[in-house]
């Protein structure tokens, strides 16, 4: 991890329009996350959290504030089956190569390349639909490390994933941290992955109230933010990787 910046959002603000008015899903919004961090973002459903991932990737504007980022960025979906387009897993992570009008033989290094990143180089030839959940989501950052983005958004990503698929994406996630990658991880399941973040960051109600080391996030009444802390089962944040 360097001191560059790969992403920075300052005094973000969203609202949206209601029947009972003007509904503020995020109010001055402030983050910075350095390149090759990782940064875990949770906070009780509605938050705001996958709102502010959206507008930290660029998808929607903010209706006041600004979003930097050094690179576009990589979004590993909850629902990874709404990224699939191909119809075997090399021909997904084909598919975004293909629309940057590179020669075939460039495709294929590419796509080998980040099919050995990501574990899945046996089921090249796989029918995309018969992957498990965590597969899933190895294919969706498969085709992120192919188009060649630094920084990778994960929204939920131990969503209905057994013991062994969260495993999985852990793996994956340790393995993008040491090439560098910056990381985000919108999740409110604090004990399986607190042990990789540099920082934790808290939504609520559309407010951050809190950001900092995710030792310093322990000391912190989490449970006034309906979020659980995970003190209560573990109790240091080393341990908090499953």
């Amino acid at each position: 991890m360097n001191d560059s910046v790969a992403l920075k959002l300052e005094n973000v603000y969203k609202a949206f329009s209601s029947l009972d008015g003007k509904f503020i899903a995020l109010e001055d919004i402030n983050l910075t996350c350095l390149n090759g961090s990782t940064t875990l973002i949770t906070g009780e459903n509605g938050s705001g959290k996958s709102l502010l991932m959206l507008i930290a990737s660029k998808l929607i504007k903010p209706d006041k504030g600004t979003v930097f980022s050094s690179s576009k960025v990589g979004l590993v979906f909850q629902d990874a089956d709404t990224q699939i387009l191909g119809e075997t897993v090399a021909e997904d992570v084909s598919f975004g190569l293909k629309n940057l009008g590179l020669k075939k033989d460039e495709i294929a290094k590419k796509v080998e390349t980040a099919l050995k990143k990501t574990g899945l180089c046996s089921k090249s030839n796989f029918s995309t639909r018969f992957l498990s959940g965590g597969e899933k989501r190895k294919l969706a950052v498969a085709c992120i490390l192919a188009m060649n983005l630094s920084i990778i958004i994960f929204d939920e990503p131990y969503a209905n994933l057994d013991y062994g698929g969260i495993k999985q994406v852990n793996n994956l996630i340790k393995e993008l941290k040491e090439e560098g990658k910056t990381i985000i991880i919108l999740t409110h399941e604090l004990e399986k992955c607190l042990g990789l973040a540099d920082k934790l960051v808290v939504l609520f109600r559309g407010h951050k109230v809190f950001e900092g080391t995710p030792e310093e996030s322990l000391c912190q009444p989490l449970e006034n933010w309906n979020i659980k802390n995970p003190k209560a089962n573990y109790n240091f944040p080393k341990d908090m990787i499953w």
